[in-house]
């Protein structure tokens, strides 16, 4: 007999709905046929997503018929904010072995964290890069300006698209807005016939053909 297999699929909410169907209905075609072919099942699926009704309407009713395990996150923010605080923890740990953090500063910035009211993992994350930053950037911990943290996501993605420099803003608006106005996510090479289409304007088609995939995605990041 094979050994066990696990399939974590994660973020299920952010698929195409049409696309989700079928990953569903694939699944639930796998669950069935080796259930008949071994009499218990070698293949578990972790799935995670936000509790959108149509996400879960849809999954419900497809594994009703299947052994289940249901986690409901949104109903267990205290435990999850809990967990944060660990992780919080953990982190200012590693901040302070790898720059040398004395206690005080080490205690200054664990609370500055956990005075946060809507701290989330994505919150923590960029919250965690600027401070990192600003650890790297000050030759006196006394200077650093722990103040001066995002109060939210939404703070964070603005001090980052802030960084953006005056030569490439116009590059990444014009890939935020066709991120925004695409129906699904897009590849490198997707993007890149995009951002042609959106320069051509009367240039020359096939020089503009000519993009260096590797050059666009290391923008594209930055």
């Amino acid at each position: 007999m094979a050994d066990p297999v696990v399939c974590i699929f994660d973020a299920l909410d952010e698929c195409l709905d049409s696309d989700r169907r079928q990953l569903i209905e694939i699944l639930c075609d796998l669950q069935q046929n080796i259930g008949c072919d071994t009499g218990t099942s070698t293949v578990k699926a972790l799935v995670t997503s936000r509790p959108y009704d149509n996400v879960q309407r849809w999954f419900e009713r497809t594994i009703a018929q299947w052994p289940n395990i249901r986690l409901r996150g949104e109903d267990e923010n205290d435990k999850i904010h809990r967990e944060i605080n660990l992780v919080i923890d953990q982190h200012v740990q590693d901040l302070a072995t790898e720059f040398d953090l004395p206690a005080a500063e080490q205690q200054h910035l664990r609370q500055q964290l956990l005075n946060m009211q809507h701290r989330t993992y994505l919150w923590l994350h960029l919250a965690m890069d600027e401070i990192r930053e600003m650890c790297r950037n000050s030759f006196l911990t006394e200077s650093l300006q722990i103040e001066s943290l995002p109060s939210s996501v939404e703070d964070a993605y603005e001090r980052m698209l802030g960084k953006i420099s005056s030569k490439q803003r116009n590059l990444a608006r014009q890939v935020l807005l066709i991120v925004v106005g695409a129906r699904r996510p897009l590849a490198i090479d997707e993007m890149a016939l995009a951002l042609v289409a959106i320069r051509a304007n009367g240039q020359d088609q096939q020089k503009l053909r000519q993009v260096d995939m590797k050059r666009l995605e290391k923008q594209i990041r930055e």
